[in-house]
């Protein structure tokens, strides 16, 4: 009787020990103090990624990809290891590890560094446009031309400058560019500006010919018009009040 009350009372404390562990969370404020101690293992996903971001140099492991097989093959774990996700995959580490599970945002206003993917999806690209929850106030850019957007329409909150001019536009003086377009030119640094067209070629070469000119932190909404409308993401005509 007395053996079986001792061995209730070691599970009692390894079980105990084994939730805690589970359970360990960092917050954002000793994140920002320990960051350059520690290796972030980001489990978000895609969408999450696109819309907030994550945190810069962190291991992103795929979402096609098996986390705990990604995870033992493709990464080399250091003694300090944090991954970033708002579930528990403290199982998926044989070592103690911790788990931040505030916002990318948060991290950002504490003073972090984030990056944004280089692509964006149609459902990140909605959520940013209307509910305001991209971590960085998203500035879509339309490079069709003027008659294309006249007849089949385009993303409400979009900007419309035409691959044809984009180069010479994205030289102008800041006064000049508003004047001309609408909106507040963008600054070199600034991470999330959209560009899209019709299937998404032009947007990619728009990109290409900004970052000659030292625009790197631009991303393509890949599926670009035609993926929005097959999604049927709500559209405007240019002379339509508010589009």
């Amino acid at each position: 009787m007395v053996t079986i009350n001792k061995i209730t009372v070691v599970l009692f404390f390894i079980s105990t020990s084994l939730v805690s562990a589970k359970n360990d969370v960092i917050d954002v404020t000793s994140l920002l103090e320990e960051r350059t101690t520690l290796q972030l293992i980001d489990l978000q996903s895609d969408y999450m990624r696109e819309l907030q971001g994550y945190i810069t140099q962190s291991v992103l492991v795929p979402n096609d990809e098996n986390e705990e097989n990604y995870i033992q093959n493709q990464v080399t774990l250091e003694p300090k290891v944090v991954y970033v996700s708002d579930e528990d995959f403290s199982y998926l580490f044989e070592a103690n590890v911790r788990r931040y599970a505030g916002t990318t945002k948060q991290w950002l206003v504490a003073g972090g560094d984030i990056e944004l993917p280089k692509t964006i999806g149609f459902q990140a690209l909605l959520d940013s446009l209307n509910g305001g929850e991209s971590t960085i106030p998203v500035v879509v850019i339309d490079v069709r031309t003027e008659r294309e957007l006249n007849a089949d329409g385009k993303i409400p909150g979009s900007h419309n400058i035409p691959i044809a001019k984009i180069k010479e536009a994205f030289k102008m003086p800041e006064n000049e560019f508003f004047q001309k377009y609408g909106f507040k030119k963008p600054s070199k640094s600034y991470q999330n500006v959209v560009l899209t067209c019709q299937v998404g070629g032009r947007a990619n070469f728009a990109r290409k010919l900004l970052q000659k000119q030292g625009y790197n932190h631009l991303r393509v909404y890949e599926g670009s018009f035609l993926d929005w409308s097959n999604n049927n993401g709500p559209i405007c005509f240019p002379n339509d009040k508010d589009c």
